[in-house]
Formats: structure tokens, sequence, C-alpha cells
């Protein structure tokens, strides 16, 4: 995304270098810092070139790097399918403390509460997402299934 994003606010990680840049953190430091923020990406880009490394990642790394990639393509293109929307509402609702303090947290908190899913386990929220997406899917109009 952020390569289709012209240097788009809001999309990947194009936010944090300007704030990095006013900081006035030397540019080898920010450099090692986006390496490593991008290390899983690389990884997963170039892992088929030797079977032998292996690399392990967290829920939580998974399920931001998608939600991240969700978000910057609704900012590209707007519309988002109905995985991408069953998925980017669970996210918000199922850690809504990863947003307090934001903008707008208020009422994601709100829709959040209406929802069976903070705090909840990672097996109740595949469910949940399931059925969620089933519901999606059925409200579609048959032309774009």
């Amino acid at each position: 995304m952020v390569a289709l994003s012209d240097g788009k606010s809001g999309v990947g990680l194009n936010d944090m270098r300007a704030p990095m840049k006013k900081a006035a953190i030397p540019s080898d430091l920010s450099d090692e810092v986006f390496q490593s923020l991008l290390h899983p990406y690389n990884f997963l880009k170039h892992g088929s070139s030797n079977y032998s490394v292996e690399n392990e990642f967290c829920v939580e790394y998974i399920v931001m790097t998608i939600y991240t990639a969700v978000h910057s393509y609704r900012l590209l293109f707007g519309d988002l399918s109905a995985e991408m929307t069953v998925f980017y509402g669970i996210v918000q609702s199922w850690h809504i403390h990863w947003w307090e303090g934001t903008p707008g947290f208020e009422e994601k908190l709100q829709i959040a509460s209406k929802l069976p899913l903070i705090g909840a386990s990672r097996e109740k929220v595949c469910d949940f997402g399931r059925d969620m997406l089933q519901k999606a899917r059925e409200q579609m109009p048959s032309t774009v299934r």
C-alpha cells in the first residue's frame, strides 16, 4: 500500500517519518527502526529463498499488520471487501484499548460495547468473525459474490 500511496498520510508507515524527522532522530537510527518494523514483511517476501530460516510472529503483530493493510487500502481506494470490513470492525472492537486517546475513540468504544468481543478469547473472536462474514456475504448483491 505504501508503494501505491505517493506518501499519503495514514497509509502504512507514512506518518512515522515526519515525527521522527521533527524530533531530529539521526537517519541511521531512523533507518534501523524502519528496518525492524519491516523485518516480518521482508522475511515473508523472501522467506522461500532459505528454508532453514525461521521466524516467530505474535498474534497481535499479525493482527495489526493486516489491520494496517486494510486501513491503508480503505484510505487509498475507499471500498472494502466483506472480509476486510468484518476484520476491520472486529479488531477495533476486540482490541478497543489500542485506540484509547485517538480521535473518534468514544464512538469506537460505543460500537465495541455492543459486541461481545472486548476481552474475548481468540477462538470466540474467530467464531464471531465467521458468523459476521457469512452475514456480510449474504447481504452482498449476487453480482458481487
